[in-house]
């Protein structure tokens, strides 16, 4: 009798009848067949599934031989989770190719602590750690992350640490996820939702016991397990080489200067006839998007073999090349590689050109003939290195006419992707190009240089706000790292979204982490709607093979789950909405070797 009393007055005072009734309306009105799995995922979710038990860090070296930080996450009740962050001595400010400009190598250093064995990047890590391990849990997103930045921001290099919060943040995505048994795009497309609906939808609260927490659980099972929505596939775009003569290289190189040869392992743009329209716009199956990239790196090795003593392989899996004299001669030489390699291109994979010509601005008076461009000082004129060897710059509107010219010599649907032509002032001339190219190629803008403004707790330059008319480009390339966090990344993409005439790139480079890290971020561009993933990696690196094989499986799960949208269709701009272009004579453009050419060819007339 004394335990009959005992027993209501604790159910009396923790309502465990309650929480049991509770549970089992929710297994009889989902039905499910498993009842013990039904239970299983019920009560972990009830008693505080994501509940941090403890975080481990180990300093470790990356595939490049580079110091980076594994951080797994032991929960109270689940499994371990692990990422590996990128290379932190040397991701702070790498340009998109890798190349280290400075580092964190000063501030370890400085310290003095490398002989005691305990690093300043261990201290940070620890610190960091320490402040999640208060927070206790790794929902809702919101929180952990803005625990993370302030622990970052309280960090003496916390600007350094940059690698370190984007691994954080998205290991906690993982472990949400796989508590939830979804698919880490599933949970990101649920904060997306969250995000453009104001209201909590999946980690958008910490769920306690009790009668509404119960409650609340239960629906999210439903939820979760009665999902059909739609994503569209992006479209996979690798780096196929690196120019060795870019915009900032000496005056000494010759030829043409730009940045990146891309390869996407699909058409972009390319028009087909109507009654194959459908058929089109489904996404490439798994199966073939291995078997292209296969190719794609064997053309990559056809092309060092035809290239001897101007290509070469840098240690993070990048093909370098000297170039040539003039972009047409650039996708010649591709596309030869791609076509022994047994691609049709044009028809399964297309070619993509970054062009970053270094600029330089000068008074007005001061520029060269053709069609000229003021900043927004009013007095200046964006002038572009396009060429080495002391070539004289050249306008804007040179550029454009450059480009067209270069574009016309090569079979058309080769090239249909097209970045970073002109400086962001330059609108007329980005304009005219823009009109000229976008019915049959993606014009895209850059990702923002890091450097220039990262902190453990801003935000990038809010490029996604530049209206269309103003000459923005219809596409324009997010790096999620940049964004520090989940959280801030779907922040972006909501912003980004609200502009229906702009389409959105993911960046994928080596600072998201190591391969199987980094791959993740293929998730984060399915949930976010994304048209692209532009891997900047190299071409042999573990993170393109890494990244393309989970897009692979990614592509195959959705269609097989009937979840594959079409993919979205390129981005341009509607002519009506640009304002009438100034009329201008563009100069042509005269390089040194000209005239030499010129007479070389009058002698050899004469001669006949």
């Amino acid at each position: 009798m004394s335990g009959s009393v005992s027993w209501q007055r604790y159910d009396n005072e923790f309502n465990v009848s309650g929480i049991l009734t509770e549970a089992a309306r929710a297994c009889v009105s989902t039905y499910p067949v498993d009842v013990k799995d039904f239970f299983f995922r019920y009560f972990r979710e009830a008693a505080q599934g994501t509940s941090v038990k403890a975080i481990y860090h180990n300093e470790v070296l990356s595939a490049a031989g580079e110091t980076a930080v594994t951080f797994t996450v032991e929960l109270c009740a689940g499994p371990e989770i692990s990422v590996v962050t990128g290379d932190l001595l040397s991701c702070v400010t790498s340009d998109r190719d890798g190349e280290n400009h400075a580092s964190l190598a000063a501030a370890e250093e400085s310290t003095g602590d490398e002989d005691n064995g305990y690093s300043v990047i261990q201290t940070t890590c620890a610190a960091v750690v320490s402040k999640l391990l208060q927070l206790g849990y790794v929902e809702p997103q919101r929180e952990w992350d803005s625990t993370l930045g302030a622990a970052l921001s309280a960090s003496p290099v916390a600007i350094g640490a940059s690698s370190i919060q984007w691994a954080l943040s998205i290991m906690a995505s993982l472990v949400a996820a796989k508590q939830r048994r979804v698919p880490l795009h599933l949970y990101v497309a649920a904060l997306v939702d969250d995000s453009r609906s104001g209201e909590p939808i999946v980690g958008g609260a910490h769920l306690t016991p009790g009668r509404a927490g119960l409650s609340a659980v239960s629906k999210e099972l439903v939820d979760s397990s009665a999902s059909s929505r739609q994503y569209p596939v992006p479209q996979l775009l690798v780096t196929f080489l690196v120019s060795s003569a870019q915009g900032d290289a000496p005056d000494a190189v010759t030829g043409v200067r730009f940045s990146h040869v891309y390869v996407a392992l699909d058409v972009l743009t390319a028009s087909v006839d109507g009654a194959y329209e459908a058929e089109r716009l489904k996404p490439v199956s798994g199966t073939v998007l291995r078997r292209r990239m296969r190719r794609v790196r064997k053309a990559a090795h056809l092309f060092l073999q035809s290239h001897p003593t101007s290509s070469s392989v840098c240690a993070s899996g990048a093909l370098h090349w000297d170039g040539a004299a003039n972009l047409a001669d650039v996708v010649k030489a591709v596309t030869e590689a791609l076509s022994a390699a047994q691609l049709k291109v044009g028809t399964e994979v297309c070619v993509g050109l970054s062009m970053d010509a270094s600029t330089t601005r000068v008074p007005e008076v001061a520029a060269a003939d053709g069609g000229t461009i003021k900043d927004t000082a009013g007095d200046c004129t964006v002038l572009y290195n396009l060429f080495g060897d002391g070539e004289p710059p050249v306008t804007g509107d040179q550029v454009s006419e450059y480009v067209k010219e270069q574009l016309r010599a090569v079979d058309p649907d080769i090239v249909q992707f097209l970045e970073d032509t002109h400086a962001m002032e330059d609108r007329a001339a980005r304009q005219r190009l823009q009109m000229a190219l976008q019915d049959s190629i993606v014009l895209s803008d850059v990702v923002a240089s890091k450097p220039e403004w990262r902190t453990a707790t801003s935000s990038p330059p809010d490029a996604l706000l530049v209206p269309p008319y103003d000459g923005a480009f219809p596409n324009i390339v997010i790096n999620p790292c940049d964004y520090g966090t989940i959280s801030g990344v779907v922040k972006c993409m909501c912003a980004a979204g609200a502009d229906s005439r702009r389409a959105v790139t993911v960046l994928v480079d080596t600072a998201a982490g190591d391969a199987q890290t980094a791959a993740h971020l293929v998730d984060v561009a399915i949930a976010c709607g994304a048209s692209y993933v532009l891997d900047s990696a190299g071409i042999f690196s573990a993170h393109v093979a890494a990244v393309v094989s989970q897009l692979a499986s990614r592509t195959d799960e959705l269609t097989l789950k009937n979840m594959a949208a079409p993919r979205l269709p390129a981005q341009r701009f509607n002519r009506c909405d640009w304002p009438p272009l100034p009329t201008v004579e563009v100069a042509p453009i005269r390089r040194k070797g000209d005239k030499r050419k010129k007479d070389a060819g009058k002698a050899s007339t004469k001669r006949k």
